[in-house]
This record gives C-alpha cells, structure tokens and sequence, in this order.
C-alpha cells in the first residue's frame, strides 16, 4: 500500500493547489521515502553514496564557476527541488529495493490503471456523449489544456497531454525494465499517447511499439496506426507538423532556438549557467531535459551526469530508445518525478536485477 501511494504522489507532481500555493504531493513523497531511509538504509551501497556525492559536486562546482552571473528569480520551491533532487535519487533507491520484484510490478500495473481509468473516461465521455470531464478542475480549480484550437487532447487527470504521455512513459520503462516484456495494459497505455495527440507521445509510442520484438507485422501495424491516427483524427495536421518541424513553435521553443543559443556560446556549451543565475539570452530556456541539463551544467559535465544511465540494461535498443525520449522530454530538472527516473536508470539494470533481486 505504502508503496502505491509513494508512486501514485509522484505520479501527480504537476497538480498544483493555488489557495495554498504549492504542489503538495511530491514533498509528500519524499516524507516517505525519508521516513523509510531512517527504517532501514540497509540497501544502500557505497557507490550509491559515492555517485551522489559527485552530483553534488557537480552542482556546487557550475555555481562557483558562473559566479560572475546575476542571480536569477527562481522561486524557493525551485531551488529546493533542485538542491534536493540527488538526496530523492539516494532515497528512492533505498525505498525502492525494500520492495520485490513482483511487488513493484503489480503495484505499477494499479498505477497505470490508476491514470487510464481517468483517461479513458475522458476521452468517451467526448466522443460519445459530447461531454467534457475536466477531473483537474474538479480538484484544483485549474483548467486541463485539452483543447488546442483544433481537437480534443484527453489527458485524464494531469494538465495537458504531453505531460500525461511522460508519466506513463516513466512507468511503461519501469515495468518492462522490471519483466522484458509488454501486457495488455502496456499497449493500452501506449494508445492512450496516441489518443492524446501529443506529437512526443504519438511519436514515442509508435516508435516503442515498433522496437519492440520488432517484425514486419509490427512495422506494418506501425505504420498503418499512425496513418489512421493523421487521417481520421487530426486530418493531416501533425504530418503537416512533423512536415514543417523546423518552423514548428513548439519545437523551436523546446529544442531548437535553445540549441542554437547554447552552440552560440562557448561559455554556456562548456561551463553551463550553474541553476541559480539568470541566462544571457533569452533564447535559453531548457524546455527539454537534457538541453536544460547542458544550460545548467554545459555539455563535459552533462555528458558525465548521463553516462551511467546507458550502462548495463536489459533489451538494450528498447531501452535506449526510452531513455532518449526521455531526455528529450518537457520534464523538469527539479521535479522530483524527474530523479525518480533517474533512480531507475541507475537500480535497475541488468545487474541490480539479476544480483540484488535475486530472492525473488
């Protein structure tokens, strides 16, 4: 149970409380998992010490080096998510490795039913009823953004469809990482990112769908889904998108003109902006994870950072592709969900499975 509720409260990071001012389940979080590391931290291996050690020197060292840069405005709860995130890695790990391997697995197959039953209520309650349940509204008072203009986006209960199609690709990777292997509540979760009409998602699906045990039914069946998803849904307007990808918005805001500004600066490319100064241009916004990780810490250090996450997994192509879609995902730096991510890339490789859960 204690479980459940850990990984249900992460899973809700973005659902933000404005007559408090605060997002309150991930500090929720990780009371628990602080709560568990003084229960028992006997899990915990000197290399897990020693790595965050290092992320921390990391941290303090692109502060001292841009020193010289005027401090910016991020908020109190910005900072402490940032400053804290290692420590969240190191509990998580803890927290984590008290459970087995079949109790992890059942326990993410209730969350994933969790968000479908939300998401796939949504979206019949549309199409069949013309209806439009806005769940989020119901518990915060803020608006999901499931209207673009154009079409309905369905997104359950989190905020918008992009950020909906990264938590279930979090918890997709956790369960294959944990059995190889994908269910009938695996593929649901990867039509409802279709159904979501985020282009990461639509895309990030059909592409984890394709890699895996990969045919040529399965290269056919790809190819016939996205077909039927721009033709019968969105009347060409993502291909017309993924046409013009380069004068896309959303694209050049999350990945390009931040590219482009980072190349430009051979200060920012090598040494970061450290996260508590303000950038120089404005261009900079590190709206994709690791375009963020390199504005922070510049592309030697990221490059470090990333490196132990490549290491060691099981199914490697697939879980490579996770991975990359995962580092070129909105998520935030100092969002917890974020370090609990990467916890899972760092406990659960081929080594840590087959050695530290070997009881199971």
């Amino acid at each position: 149970m204690i479980l459940f509720v850990f990984l249900l409260f992460l899973s809700l990071q973005n659902i933000y409380f404005y007559n408090i001012g605060l997002a309150p389940f991930p500090i929720l979080s990780l009371s628990i998992i602080f709560i568990f590391f003084f229960i028992n931290n006997k899990s915990l291996k000197k290399r897990d010490y020693v790595y965050i050690v290092i992320l921390y020197t990391f941290i303090f060292f692109s502060a001292i080096v841009n020193s010289w840069r005027p401090i910016g405005n991020n908020t109190l709860f910005t900072i402490i998510g940032y400053l804290s995130g290692p420590l969240f890695l190191l509990l998580s790990i803890n927290f984590l490795r008290l459970f087995s391997i079949n109790n992890l697995y059942k326990t993410l197959s209730y969350i994933l039913i969790f968000h479908l039953f939300f998401f796939y209520t949504q979206l019949i309650f549309y199409y069949l009823f013309n209806t439009e349940l806005n769940f989020l509204y119901s518990i915060t008072g803020e608006e999901s953004r499931n209207f673009d203009g154009l079409r309905f986006r369905p997104s359950g209960i989190i905020n918008e469809p992009m950020v909906y199609s990264n938590i279930i690709l979090i918890f997709l990777y956790f369960r294959y990482t944990l059995s190889n292997k994908f269910e009938i509540i695996d593929y649901l979760a990867l039509i409802s990112m279709q159904l979501s009409f985020s282009l990461f998602g639509m895309l990030a699906s059909v592409v984890i769908f394709l890699f895996y045990k990969i045919n040529l039914f399965r290269v056919l069946l790809s190819i016939c889904l996205v077909m039927i998803i721009f033709y019968q849904f969105e009347e060409l307007i993502i291909l017309d998108r993924l046409i013009n990808i380069l004068d896309d918005g959303s694209f050049q805001g999350r990945y390009l003109l931040t590219f482009n500004s980072i190349v430009s600066d051979s200060s920012i490319l090598f040494f970061g902006t450290g996260f508590f100064y303000d950038v120089p241009n404005q261009d900079i916004k590190g709206l994709s994870l690791f375009l963020q990780i390199i504005t922070i810490f510049g592309l030697p250090i990221s490059l470090l950072f990333i490196f132990p996450f490549f290491l060691k997994k099981r199914s490697y192509i697939l879980s490579i592709i996770f991975i990359l879609f995962f580092l070129i995902s909105d998520l935030r730096f100092q969002q917890y969900l974020t370090w609990f991510y990467f916890s899972l890339l760092l406990n659960f490789n081929s080594f840590y499975v087959t050695k530290i859960y070997s009881k199971v």
